[in-house]
C-alpha cells in the first residue's frame, strides 16, 4: 500500500508542481493572459479547463490507447466540443464575463494542454492514475489562473469580485495582456 501512495504523490507532484502546465511548460498561456483579468473570469476559465481536462483525459485513457497518435489528436479536438454546454451555462449565468472572454473561452475546446496530457499520460497509464493526473494538472492550472485573475483585478481595477477596495494606486496596465505575462513570469520565477 505505501508504494501506491508514493506513486499517487509522485503523480500529483509531477502534474501540479514540477510540470505545472502554465508556469513550467508554458501551455495554455493565451487564455490566462487574455481572460484572467478578474476573479469572475478566472473562475469561469478554471472550471471549464478542469472539467475539460478531466473528461477528455479519462476518455482518452479508456478508449484511445490503441489508436494512432495522429488520429488521437484529432479526436481530442473533437471531444473538446463536449464542453459547449458549459459555454452555454456560463453565457446564461455570467453573460458579461462570458462576453469579455471573447474567442478564448471557445478556443479552450482545442487547448494544447489537453492533447499534451492525453498523449504524455492518459494513453500510457491506467484510469486511476489518469484521473489523478487530470485532477492535479487541472487544479494547478486553476490555481495559477485564480491567482493571476485576483492579482490583476486588485491591482488593475481596485476591486475583488467587483467589490470596490479603497486602494490608493491602481495599475490599469495589469489588465492588458502584458500584465498577465508579467505576473506569469514572476510566478514561474518564484
Amino acid at each position: 500500500m505505501p508504494d501506491k501512495k508514493k506513486k499517487s504523490v509522485s503523480v500529483i507532484r509531477s502534474s501540479a508542481i514540477i510540470k505545472n502546465p502554465v508556469l513550467f511548460e508554458a501551455i495554455g498561456i493565451a487564455p490566462v493572459v487574455a481572460m484572467a483579468v478578474s476573479l469572475k473570469s478566472a473562475i469561469i476559465l478554471s472550471f471549464v479547463s478542469l472539467v475539460e481536462l478531466l473528461l477528455i483525459e479519462c476518455l482518452a485513457c479508456l478508449l484511445m490507447k490503441k489508436l494512432k497518435g495522429s488520429v488521437r489528436k484529432m479526436i481530442y479536438a473533437i471531444l473538446g466540443l463536449l464542453i459547449i454546454p458549459l459555454f452555454m451555462l456560463f453565457r446564461y449565468l455570467a453573460p458579461n464575463e462570458t462576453a469579455n472572454a471573447g474567442i478564448f473561452l471557445p478556443l479552450l475546446a482545442v487547448n494544447s494542454l489537453i492533447a499534451l496530457h492525453c498523449e504524455r499520460f492518459a494513453v500510457k497509464h491506467n484510469f486511476k492514475a489518469t484521473a489523478l493526473d487530470a485532477v492535479s494538472a487541472g487544479f494547478s492550472y486553476a490555481a495559477v489562473i485564480l491567482i493571476v485573475g485576483v492579482v490583476r483585478e486588485i491591482l488593475g481595477s481596485g476591486t475583488v469580485y467587483s467589490v470596490k477596495l479603497n486602494i490608493p494606486v491602481k495599475l490599469p496596465g495589469l489588465l492588458m495582456p502584458f500584465g498577465g505575462f508579467l505576473l506569469l513570469g514572476f510566478m514561474a520565477a518564484a
